[in-house]
């Protein structure tokens, strides 16, 4: 009895003691709700696509939220997160993008020009490497009145299909799974950042500048010939796994790649202003496809001429988005320079990045490309 006695009695003071931990939590977190409000910040919620945290598979899918407003308002403002990478679009108009990094604020956005009255939409492209990330998104009028609070809820699509952008109509979409509110994971409670420009206001031209021509790299170093690429009014082979595509000279905009594919992939992508060799300046990043989409388009802009993908085996022709000149500066982005006394510092990798490059290695016939 008293060996008995003695297992309750710490049982319960175990139990009791873990009761008092949850009350303070529960305190700290209604003190930092009610300190948000009293601020004016509101409490942001995180949202991602179901699926198992253990599966490490690059994920990309459309996140959808329809509305409707009595009266176009006079301002409105969108405040967005994506990790790691996002693509906005409101009514079919895209109004900005971009990549996560740690302490990112939210990016802001005016938006009044792009809503209507009566029936609107908002879509957000996210893409992840991993598979692991989360979003927030909140649309306010000038009073700070969420245009949200009324809305349908969102819709996740793991694929395109036509009318999505246009506002037509769309099949049944997935839940999110709710991750939590902030302050959450790595995000915590992000602060606000400046009003960013829309997209349109950014481009030099309104239409896409196609690359000047391309070659199919054998190995990581060995490299074919050049060659044009065909009208885009043509149906295009697929150029392998590991091509080079040349824009002629340095260009600074969004990259976009036409590619075929029926699932998720990842690519990793080298931008240089040399062509001769994987560059010591060469930058990288990692390019995640929507399946059925036929167009990747990069979320920041980056300054370059030359760009290789590699482990897109779908890739028939690339493009670009040009910039205006002051435009990487408006955006806040830092473009490539050659670094103290002409040196660049190496390029930091992602794991990922290295399991591309053994895949491409374990396989090197791949990058032939014949008859694809």
């Amino acid at each position: 009895m008293g060996r008995t006695g003695g297992i309750s009695g710490r049982f319960g003071r175990w139990a009791a003691a873990a009761a008092g931990l949850l009350l303070i939590v529960a305190a700290e977190r209604a003190d930092l709700v009610g300190r948000l409000r009293a601020a004016g910040g509101p409490e942001r919620i995180w949202l991602w696509a179901a699926g198992d945290p253990r599966d490490a598979r690059p994920v990309a899918f459309y996140a959808q939220r329809d509305f409707a407003l009595a009266s176009r308002p006079e301002s409105a403002t969108v405040e967005v997160l994506g990790d790691e990478e996002y693509i906005l679009s409101v009514n079919g108009h895209r109004i900005g993008s971009n990549r996560y990094s740690s302490g990112s604020p939210l990016d802001r956005y005016e938006v009044s020009r792009r809503l209507a009255e009566g029936r609107n939409r908002v879509v957000i492209e996210l893409r992840s490497a991993t598979a692991a990330g989360g979003f927030t998104l909140r649309l306010v009028d000038g009073d700070g009145v969420d245009l949200l609070a009324a809305a349908s809820p969102w819709q996740i699509h793991r694929t395109y299909f036509k009318g999505l952008f246009a506002g037509g109509r769309t099949p049944p979409g997935e839940s999110p799974v709710t991750l939590g509110r902030s302050p959450l994971g790595r995000w915590g409670t992000p602060g606000v950042g400046p009003l960013r420009p829309e997209f349109e206001e950014l481009l030099a031209v309104p239409r896409v500048v196609p690359a000047v021509r391309y070659r199919r790299l054998v190995s990581d170093v060995q490299e074919g010939g050049w060659h044009r690429l065909r009208s885009r009014a043509r149906r295009r082979e697929s150029l392998g796994p590991a091509v080079q595509f040349d824009f002629g000279g340095p260009v600074t905009g969004y990259l976009q790649l036409e590619v075929r594919g029926r699932a998720v992939a990842n690519g990793l992508l080298r931008y240089s202003l040399e062509a001769e060799g994987p560059a010591a300046g060469a930058e990288q990043a990692l390019a995640t496809t929507v399946p059925h989409r036929g167009l990747w388009q990069e979320g920041v802009a980056r300054r370059f001429r030359f760009v290789e993908v590699l482990g897109l085996d779908g890739v028939t022709g690339a493009g670009l988005l040009p910039l205006l000149d002051d435009a990487p500066e408006r955006l806040g982005l830092p473009m490539p320079s050659t670094g103290l006394l002409g040196v660049v510092a190496p390029p930091l990798r992602a794991p990922v990045e290295d399991v591309i490059r053994r895949e491409l290695e374990r396989a090197p016939g791949l990058a032939v490309g014949e008859g694809r």
